[in-house]
């Protein structure tokens, strides 16, 4: 069975997600190739599968977002004006590379073209480009939700709706967010199937001596570190984070740890202020960047728990780092995390937007090492087995080879269609 997997967000979780999906769906015997962004960070890995890194779109990260925004009025307007003509200029590339992608699925006639979650829905058009090819996709989300003005998420979460229905199946995170996506768009239950998030395994190597990372951020060789590790997003509720670790300030060598990069709707300056307000800005560390992916290991490493203080969400690939790292989490209970996070074996699982369950449950790991060692174990022997991509893989190919009985039957005896190629023979 010949799969083409479109991937166009070349760095960061979606594209972790894919490369190893792609690498336990050819584990499995499919004949993969991977089409993403040419800025493809995992090009040094090694590939059991083949890549076209043909979009030529933009860094998912750069330094802008980092910055504070501009003091001035005049200087805020500028930078409104100077957004909006970026955008515009994104999104005629991004209608330019899709035409080249459709052009190019349409030429080579895979037996399957799975996407990940459309990026705007004009992609309905491209997709009605693809009929006669077996379509699916990975919905990582399928609703918006980082606008301060609801009445915008909900307008684009409708707009959305449309581009699921060419899709002869769809794959979710979880039990919660294929009931929740199937009210919401009204898709057929019968065509989505649950799969769990797999393991971040991809991102772990030895940390190796942490006594630098320490002394980079300022801690202490014997401070316990409450780390909140992702992007950050209105909808991960940081600022909750900050309120529930003030509740904490009797403990002086704890320390909170913010890493990750910041969403066009996040002012990282009131993050720092509202850390004032609650009187732990000496306790509480930022680093504002998209964090590498060499780097992640020692990250996790250095943290006693990992926070989660999600407002709303589907599933946390975030989580599935913590755990493939062997740390315990506190998150909150929404969306389909519950199904990931085993409450009082992997981590703590505490209502969201209450303050004190997330301190209490916080407070509990870092004046227990030993029950916080014992919870990380668990969550790598979760990691390890229960979240497996090879189970995973074994999954989405029985979904397709009921969509395409005929072609699916090849797949038991090795390779169809033109054969993968190791990533230095793909075609750029």
């Amino acid at each position: 069975m010949r799969i083409f997997l479109i991937e166009p967000v070349g760095a960061g979780g979606m594209i972790h997600f894919a490369y190893q999906l792609c690498s336990a769906l050819s584990a499995e015997g499919a004949d993969v190739v991977l089409i993403t962004a040419s800025d493809y960070e995992l090009a040094a890995l090694p590939h059991n599968f083949a890549v076209e890194p043909l979009m030529r779109l933009w860094p998912r990260f750069d330094d802008v977002l980092t910055e504070s925004p501009p003091a001035t009025s005049v200087g805020r307007a500028w930078r409104r004006t100077w957004w909006t003509a970026r955008r515009a200029t994104r999104a005629i590339r991004l209608v330019r590379e899709w035409v080249r992608v459709v052009g190019y699925v349409r030429h080579e006639r895979p037996d399957v073209a799975h996407f990940g979650t459309p990026q705007f829905p004009g992609a309905r058009f491209f997709l009605d480009r693809l009929r006669g090819i077996t379509l699916t996709q990975i919905c990582h989300e399928f609703e918006f939700r980082e606008s301060k003005y609801r009445w915008s998420n909900d307008i684009r979460t409708r707009l959305l709706r449309r581009t699921f229905e060419p899709f002869d199946a769809i794959f979710v995170l979880g039990d919660e967010v294929k009931n929740r996506f199937h009210q919401a768009t009204g898709y057929p239950r019968r065509k989505i199937h649950t799969i769990p998030h797999g393991n971040e395994a991809l991102l772990m190597t030895d940390p190796g001596d942490l006594s630098l990372l320490r002394q980079t951020y300022g801690f202490g060789d014997d401070d316990r570190i409450v780390l909140f590790f992702g992007n950050i997003r209105p909808s991960k509720g940081v600022p909750d984070l900050i309120d529930a670790f003030a509740e904490l300030s009797d403990l002086d060598d704890v320390k909170l740890l913010i890493a990750g990069y910041p969403s066009r709707e996040i002012d990282t300056k009131e993050l720092r202020t509202r850390a004032e307000e609650m009187g732990v800005a000496e306790r509480v560390v930022f680093d504002i960047r998209y964090i590498p992916i060499e780097e992640v290991s020692s990250l996790i490493a250095l943290a006693t728990v990992v926070a989660f203080p999600y407002v709303t969400a589907t599933q946390s690939g975030a989580i599935q780092v913590a755990f493939a790292g062997g740390r315990p989490v506190v998150a909150t209970a929404v969306g389909s995390i519950p199904e990931a996070v085993e409450d009082g074996t992997t981590g703590f699982l505490v209502p969201q937007g209450s303050t004190e369950a997330m301190a209490n449950a916080l407070r509990r790991l870092v004046i227990d090492p030993a029950l916080a060692e014992d919870m990380g174990k668990a969550a790598l022997g979760q990691a390890n087995a229960r979240f497996g991509w090879g189970a995973i893989a074994r999954e989405v190919l029985s979904v397709y080879r009921d969509l395409s009985p005929s072609r699916g039957r090849s797949s038991a005896d090795g390779h169809t269609g033109s054969g993968s190629k190791p990533l230095g023979a793909a075609r750029r």
